[in-house]
Parts: C-alpha cells; structure tokens; sequence
C-alpha cells in the first residue's frame, strides 16, 4: 500500500511519496507505524491510501470506507491527530498503518517521518 498526503492552509504544499522530503522510515508492508508533523496553518490534510494488490476488500480510515486510490480529506485539529488506515485482504486478513499527523506551532515545519 502507498500513502499519498495532500495538505492545505494559508498556504497550500503537496507531499507525496516520492516527493523532496524523504520519508523516515521509509514507506513499507512490514512497517506499520509513521508520523509527520505539519506547520500550524495547515487545516486540512487529504489522505489517499492505494493498495498493493488490486482484489483487496476494503480499505477504511478511521473507520470511514475509501475506495483504493480515493481520497478522504479531514480537518485536522490542534496537536496530534491520528489516522487508522485498515487494509482488508481477499482473505479477509486485516492490517492497519497508523499515521500520526502533529500541526506544530511553527508556521514552516514541514518534517515527514513516514
């Protein structure tokens, strides 16, 4: 599965994967767990997960069902806002990426770690 994040405030910047940051850890089936932290400005952040293997079931953020390669934009509150993205197999197998999304105070932060 690939993660696509496209965030929006004052002022707007896309972040995809491969992009000019370069992700830590970098993107991985086994890795399961990945954070970024965002300038405070940015309200929104668009989540778009594409799975690996076109005949999965279902994928779903937060609870909420996405299409593969569709995208989900939430508002983003202050702080930390975490986003479960669960990936049900054809065999009904379920694994699910965590992306931790922190807004900083600094209107320039940009750092991703995932």
């Amino acid at each position: 599965m690939t993660v696509t994040l496209v965030a929006s405030g004052a002022r707007s910047r896309k972040v995809t994967r491969p992009s000019r940051v370069i992700p830590r850890p970098i993107f991985s089936t086994y890795q399961t767990t990945y954070s970024a932290v965002i300038a405070g400005d940015v309200a929104k952040v668009e989540i778009t997960p594409t799975a690996f293997w076109p005949n999965h079931k279902a994928i779903t953020i937060n609870a909420k069902p996405v299409r593969s390669g569709g995208a989900l934009v939430v508002d983003l509150g202050g702080g930390e806002n975490k986003f479960d993205i669960a990936v049900t197999s054809e065999k009904g197998l379920v694994r699910t990426y965590t992306i931790v999304i922190t807004r900083s105070n600094e209107e320039n932060a940009l750092r991703l770690g995932f």
